[in-house]
């Protein structure tokens, strides 16, 4: 039987029996755990492993356990079946190859110089990272959730249909030297990637990506896409009728994937039996290739004669009132070439398909936002309203599919006519991506922008938050050119802070970096409004001390940008900017003159035995007289429980706590920060649950029929949902803790419903 074993040093070696106490917080000298054994290393301690014996085992090769192929499962490993737990504050540092088939759980660190193999469920929390050298998720029970910040130095490794990545954190793959690389083995593909994954410094420098061609640029969380295998998958909508006429149809599709098998046409969406909208087939890929619509006998065709490029691109036909006789390819109007008549319009379909019509040909590719209107819409309605995030009540919207559940069988149509589709032979764990079409989250205002505002959309409080801008190029109100970019920040902290990576002559930069692709040849003015980013004013000084940083990748050093700074009020402009793809900041040449704004960063809370530890970090002060702690238990009426003393002006990263003995069960905290002049500003508001855990888990799991949720509040539960991997419910119960004794052994998910959202538990039954 498994042992528990509790890290009991501050800093201590896994095969030293000191380092190890059977209880937590008790003693060392309990041994050393051993590969079957599950293992907390708690705040506060780091265990090393320097050797593939620390366990007491010889060493595992990973193609021995699972069969898998990457370029170094023969490598013999340090190797643990037993559960493996990092509390915040703890710390697990490797320089052996490393791998794991029982469960992870990191809410500290975990770095690596080496390999780290993956076989079983894994989970990186919100104030966990992960480090290493080579990364690698394989096997059949493989599964990363990444809630933080991942960085592998070398290659990641994606081995098998059934590994998968997802999460609300990001991967970067990069070794500084231009080599990082994603490589696919065992069927492997990036459809089973569903997070943010950058390879950095691959302009020219980057080894071959083994299996896919990929385009990771901006993939906004939150949004996602339907992936179509090529081979039969399509959603279905029934004998339910779209009543109207299509006067214009419009979509975003990605044109990254072969077209598997025979036939001239593979199809888009499919209107009124087998007519609909389709890519030719001639080049054997998508790129490259021209777009369709036509009637069911295929002899009444419309046709854009330019080719779709490489990535996401946005079509839309509209009729004249007879036949579709303009198109307009990523908001360009282009010509459009006919066969027959031209395709007439359509009108009242009755058997809407996304993905096939009536099996003339299966799209292979991603879908995103289909929209059928009763209007013609105009060149500029076609401009203004492509990059905006609709909500299916705008006039004229006869059907309206934004394809943003993200899980599920059912495509839901967002206007009020409720034509949901099902999707019919999808692989539900794999079917739903992220969608890298440059919809914005619609804090735009719906008109074509020329200036870009970054705090559009990007609110400090808010993580990964993403939205678009374009501008164009006219002539006699004629548009010739769309040139676009999606941007969003990385949710660091804003503050000034001094850093290695200035360029001469800079003293100080904002501390959030905000990501822009870019598409054509955007120009724009950059508005920076200071005190929207913190919520309190800057007495901002000389505008020529003021510069946009850039640098192409999310490290090494930013150089000063094109363009002159203005300063109005609360606002630094920076005019005439070319934008590019890249990293962008703002800097100031004189820190103490011409300052830039300071927030807090990293608050947070822990359950601890005695209450709540609360944590925050400023990366630098500006005046800084006090901070006040305020506690609420309905985000209405505050009340101030602390404080903790200012460190006047400062540029070093200082660290502030405070322990709340009297925390209720549900509380929600925020900060005052009070300078010495007696303005303040409030922090973001964070929320912690006395009876909630850090972690939570099934246990034991496997699971023969009976098991525990640790870490959830049982008053919280609403409901639990057991869940094949195809979608399919198998039951749902109010208090069970036992799986149907007729349950056949495989892998299902655990959903449960909480009275604050949801969390997906992965489950074994043997």
């Amino acid at each position: 039987m498994a042992a528990d074993y509790y890290s009991a040093v501050a800093s201590g070696s896994w095969n030293a029996a000191a380092s190890w106490s059977s209880t937590e917080g008790g003693v060392g000298g309990a041994g050393v755990p051993a590969a079957g054994d599950n293992v907390f290393i708690l705040e506060g301690h780091t265990i090393n492993i320097s050797a593939i014996t620390d366990n007491g085992g010889g060493g595992t090769t990973p193609n021995s356990i699972t069969g898998t192929t990457f370029s170094g499962s023969a490598t013999s490993m340090f190797y643990m079946t037993g559960d493996i737990t990092v509390y915040f504050g703890g710390t697990l540092n490797i320089t052996t190859p490393f791998m794991t088939s029982g469960d992870l759980y990191v809410n500290g660190d975990l770095t690596s110089n080496d390999y780290v193999v993956l076989l079983g469920e894994s989970f990186l929390l919100p104030s966990g990272s992960l480090s290493s050298d080579d990364l690698v998720i394989a096997g059949t029970t493989s599964h990363l959730m990444v809630d933080c910040d991942v960085t592998v130095q070398n290659s990641f490794h994606l081995d098998g249909t059934d590994a998968l990545l997802c999460g609300g954190g990001h991967v970067d793959v990069n070794n500084g030297g231009g080599s990082g690389t994603l490589i696919l083995t065992n069927s492997a593909t990036v459809s089973q990637i569903c997070l943010e994954f950058v390879l950095l410094n691959c302009d020219g420098g980057c080894a071959t990506v083994i299996g896919e061609s990929i385009d990771f640029h901006l993939l906004p969380f939150g949004r996602t896409a339907l992936f179509f295998d090529g081979t039969n998958d399509y959603v279905d909508f029934g004998s339910s009728t779209v009543s109207g006429t299509y006067h214009t149809v419009e979509f975003w599709f990605y044109a990254g994937a072969d077209i598997d098998g025979s036939g001239t046409v593979r199809d888009i969406i499919g209107l009124d039996g087998a007519g609909g909208i389709g890519v030719n087939n001639v080049t054997g890929n998508i790129t490259g290739e021209t777009v369709s619509i036509f009637d069911a006998s295929r002899s009444n065709v419309s046709s854009i004669t330019s080719t779709v490029v490489a990535g996401w691109n946005h079509v839309a036909f509209v009729s004249d009132g007879s036949n579709y006789l303009t198109a307009y390819l990523n908001g360009s109007d282009e010509t459009v070439s006919t066969f027959g008549a031209g395709a007439p319009v359509f009108a009242n379909s009755s058997d809407l398909s996304f993905g096939e019509t009536l099996g003339n040909g299966y799209f292979d590719g991603a879908l995103d936002e289909v929209r059928l209107w009763s209007t013609q819409k105009t060149e500029s309605n076609v401009h203004d309203q492509m990059f905006i995030r609709l909500d299916g009540s705008e006039s004229g919207l006869l059907g309206f599919w934004r394809f943003d559940s993200g899980s599920g069988s059912q495509l839901i149509d967002e206007t009020s006519n409720n034509n949901h589709g099902t999707l019919t032979n999808f692989n539900l764990a794999t079917a739903w991506v992220p969608s890298g079409a440059p919809i914005g989250n619609g804090l735009l205002d719906g008109s074509t922008h020329v200036d870009v505002r970054a705090t559009w959309a990007v609110p400090a409080a808010v993580a990964t938050s993403r939205s678009g801008w374009h501008s164009h190029g006219n002539s006699g109100g004629t548009y010739i050119n769309l040139n676009y970019s999606t941007f969003g920040h990385n949710n660091v902290a804003g503050n000034s802070v001094l850093s290695t990576d200035l360029p001469a002559g800079v003293e100080a930069r904002y501390g959030r970096v905000w990501h822009v692709y870019r598409h054509g040849n955007p120009h724009a003015n950059v508005l920076i409004d200071v005190q929207s980013l913190t919520g309190s004013a800057v007495a901002l000084g000389t505008d020529s001390d003021y510069v946009l940083l850039y640098r192409a990748g999310t490290s090494g050093p930013f150089s000063v940008y094109t363009g002159s700074a203005s300063i109005s009020g609360q606002e630094i402009t920076i005019s005439g900017v070319i934008l590019s793809t890249g990293y962008f900041t703002i800097g100031t040449r004189d820190a103490t003159n011409s300052p830039l704004p300071v927030d807090m960063s990293d608050f947070y809370g822990v359950v601890v035995e005695g209450g709540v530890q609360l944590y925050w970090e400023t990366k630098s002060e500006l005046d800084n007289d006090f901070f006040i702690v305020e506690r609420s238990m309905d985000q209405k009426n505050w009340f101030d429980i602390g404080r903790a003393e200012g460190n006047g002006t400062t540029n070093q990263t200082k660290n502030y706590s405070y322990l709340d003995r009297k925390a209720k069960t549900d509380n929600y905290y925020r900060l005052k920060q009070v300078d010495y002049d007696g303005d303040y500003e409030y922090s973001e508001i964070i929320r912690v649950r006395k009876t909630s855990m850090n972690i939570s888990y099934v246990y034991p799991n496997p699971v023969r029929q009976e098991f525990n949720l640790e870490g959830i509040d049982r008053s919280e539960l609403r409901r639990l949902y057991l869940i094949k991997m195809n979608g399919e419910e198998v039951e749902s119960s109010t208090s069970s803790r036992h799986l149907p004794s007729s349950l056949s052994e495989g892998v299902y998910i655990l959903r449960a419903i909480l009275s604050d959202g949801a969390k997906d538990f992965r489950v074994v039954k043997r």
